[in-house]
């Protein structure tokens, strides 16, 4: 492939992400169980994608994210907990 095919790609590729125009995020912690104590983030991104903005909701622990649904209950908890327990069994997110 050539470097100017190459290029071309990239752009495209690059002008198709969307991007990130707020972020709000807030300190959260398991109240119960095996993981309780433990402190994630949950974070609210207002993105601007080619369809308008949305928002999109994520727990964060470590560095690592996994999405959830912010209004259904305990969907982020939950998230938070798997995520959390996978990264204390793996020790991939040390």
């Amino acid at each position: 492939m050539s470097i100017k095919l190459m290029a071309g790609v990239v752009l495209i590729a690059l002008t198709a992400c969307a991007t990130v125009v707020d972020e709000n995020s807030e300190v959260r912690e398991i109240p119960d169980g095996f993981y309780a104590g433990y402190k994630y983030l949950l974070r609210t991104q207002t993105v601007s994608g080619s369809q308008g903005p949305y928002k999109r909701t994520s727990v964060v622990y470590n560095g690592f994210s996994r999405v959830c649904i912010k209004d259904s209950p305990e969907d982020c908890e939950k998230a938070a907990r798997a995520l959390i327990e996978e990264c204390d069994e793996s020790f991939t997110c040390i």
